[in-house]
């Protein structure tokens, strides 16, 4: 389990350092919806990857594939707004770093080991196992 603490320390630390690029922390997202559709829905049904293109005012076709990320202070936004600006919200890539990606190990270890392991406090705690000593619990299927 060291090395799950390490690696998930240092996306955290390259996200607050925004070592990554907008480019390296967006969604690639297929539109289904023409333009036209999603105006007829969007007065009770507004979805955020169609909302970051209508408040531009871009049009799109059914099909089409855009790169979007979460901007700092902006919500969702297409990549090609500021391509070359490290201006990504760290908060909300952080919290999809465990909600997103490590709560997939959450049936694989106790409560406990989970929440050390993914805390994003590089200081263990004075009662916390070494991270040596935590390993996987095997459910027979």
């Amino acid at each position: 389990m060291p090395g799950v603490r390490e690696a998930y320390l240092k996306t955290l630390r390259g996200l607050e350092t925004r070592a990554y690029s907008n480019a390296d922390v967006a969604s690639r997202v297929r539109l289904t919806r023409t333009p036209e559709g999603y105006a007829a829905t969007r007065p009770t049904r507004k979805e955020a990857a169609y909302e970051a293109l209508h408040v531009l005012g871009r049009t799109w076709r059914a099909g089409e594939r855009v790169a979007l990320y979460h901007r700092e202070g902006h919500g969702l936004t297409p990549l090609d707004v500021n391509p070359d600006v490290r201006d990504y919200d760290v908060s909300h890539y952080a919290a999809a770093l465990v909600s997103a990606y490590a709560t997939r190990l959450r049936r694989a270890l106790t409560p406990e080991d989970f929440r050390q392991l993914f805390d994003p406090s590089a200081q263990p705690g004075l009662f916390d196992r070494p991270f040596e000593a935590m390993s996987p619990i095997w459910t027979a299927v």
